[in-house]
């Protein structure tokens, strides 16, 4: 807490001491780390930003935009590699749930790495069979990567089947997709 009072008064320096000497006694506090990553991020060290960003990270390791943060700032670092070694940890932390195949896909998705998002969302696909969210991802992100075979069908898949009524959303969002492939493909 005093951490956080010291922060809000500009006074990092002394704010930054607190947290650290408060993680000592609790390290599993994520209001700490973040604590330690604003005053990091604010000053533009984003390499030290990063690395407490990693250590909260492996304080909650599947909590999966916290990995995503951690590469974030690793890229602006100007540090590739740790930033993937990052990004892979989501999936590696909770290597048998969707849920961290997912959040790994849409960050590859947001770096417009298509072809990587495919492969993601295709394991959300296994994962959860019962469910076409996944099968939309890997249709959108076919689509932008321009693999029409595989874009259509993912999207085959989710028009193919009846799906309860929770998912008419993606059900609509697949028959908009299957327009927008239809269209690109008879472009030349």
């Amino acid at each position: 807490a005093l951490g956080q009072v010291l922060v809000s008064r500009s006074k990092d320096a002394a704010a930054l001491i607190q947290f650290q000497k408060a993680i000592e006694v609790s390290p599993w506090d994520p209001a700490l780390w973040d604590g330690v990553v604003e005053i990091h991020r604010r000053a533009g060290r984003f390499g030290e930003a990063a690395a407490a960003r990693l250590l909260a990270c492996r304080a909650r390791p599947v909590e999966f935009a916290c990995w995503g943060e951690a590469a974030v700032l690793y890229r602006q670092a100007g540090d590739a590699v740790t930033a993937e070694r990052a990004r892979t940890n989501i999936v590696e932390s909770a290597p048998d749930e969707a849920d961290a195949h997912e959040a790994l896909a849409r960050i590859l998705q947001g770096e417009g790495r298509w072809n990587d998002a495919m492969g993601r969302w295709g394991q959300v696909t296994r994962l959860r069979e019962g469910a076409p969210g996944g099968w939309l991802g890997m249709a959108s992100a076919a689509v932008e990567a321009k693999v029409w075979d595989e874009a259509e069908r993912a999207v085959d898949h989710i028009l193919s089947r009846t799906w309860p009524q929770i998912f008419q959303g993606v059900v609509i969002e697949a028959q908009s997709l299957k327009r927008a492939i239809d269209s690109r493909r008879r472009k030349p």
